[in-house]
């Protein structure tokens, strides 16, 4: 059964793979599943997660880097994402700014600090590599479920869990992947694996989240959340430091003038 629906958040993407604990309901059309798993993203005004993002290439080398996430929820199911590198030397500073928009595509600029030049994210260029990770600009972007049509396919095992399998397929020229099945538990409707089909329509890629926290918020956050590239066979693992929600954070800290003001 096929089903439109208005804003999904994934989070294959670092900060999206939150749930509130809501009651397992038995369902087969999928139209239940996604409303419930969309109550992922409900329960704060504004978050700020410290995460280690580590890169793993296919002879074992390690790459470690830390970053700080900042996020602040809008009306309309809108939302405003600043990411900063911390850690190495070499890498602070860097900063991706998101703004997700509800009826068109997000708005993303990179500020490359050595130049200090900030950078606008072309909509053809989504699918590039996030600072050198297995994360892609439109992984990190909010993918709003107006942008989406999603498939419910069956209910099968995925480890020691039953999980709906729901297959989600992208309604924009503009992205890198031809659907992503998404694996989602019947217990507490929580995202355990993401699998990323390119434009061949072959799996390139897979997300498993791990270790989920349950905060006083009752908001659901995955401890870790690993990607892995099977063409290259190189992982990138994002791991939760600290993690605040409802800090107060402003708007204007969300702005491109506010990336100048970076150290």
């Amino acid at each position: 059964m096929k089903i439109k629906c208005r804003h999904w958040v994934l989070t294959a993407s670092i900060t999206f793979l939150l749930s509130v604990n809501i009651e397992a309901v038995e369902t087969k059309n999928g139209v239940d599943i996604i409303r419930r798993a969309e109550l992922n993203a409900t329960g704060f005004k504004d978050m700020v997660n410290r995460v280690s993002m580590t890169l793993i290439d296919s002879e074992g080398s390690v790459s470690e880097r830390e970053m700080l996430i900042k996020i602040i929820t809008l009306d309309e199911g809108e939302s405003k994402t600043l990411t900063v590198f911390t850690k190495p030397s070499r890498e602070k500073g860097f900063a991706l700014l998101t703004h997700s928009h509800r009826s068109t595509a997000d708005d993303q600029w990179l500020y490359l600090p050595a130049s200090k030049r900030i950078k606008k994210i072309a909509s053809n260029s989504v699918g590039s590599s996030f600072r050198g990770s297995e994360f892609t600009y439109e992984d990190i972007a909010s993918q709003h479920r107006d942008h989406y049509r999603f498939d419910y396919i069956n209910t099968e095992s995925c480890g020691e869990k039953r999980c709906y399998v729901i297959d989600r397929f992208p309604e924009f020229d503009e992205s890198s992947y031809t659907k992503t099945r998404l694996y989602i538990d019947t217990e507490y409707y929580l995202v355990q694996k993401g699998e990323f089909f390119d434009v061949k329509k072959t799996l390139f890629k897979t997300m498993l989240a791990t270790n989920y926290i349950k905060h006083k918020n009752g908001v659901w956050k995955p401890e870790s959340i690993v990607m892995e590239n099977h063409n290259t066979h190189d992982k990138t693992e994002i791991r939760s430091l600290e993690l605040k929600f409802d800090v107060g954070l402003s708007e204007r800290e969300f702005s491109k003038l506010s990336l100048r003001k970076i150290r």
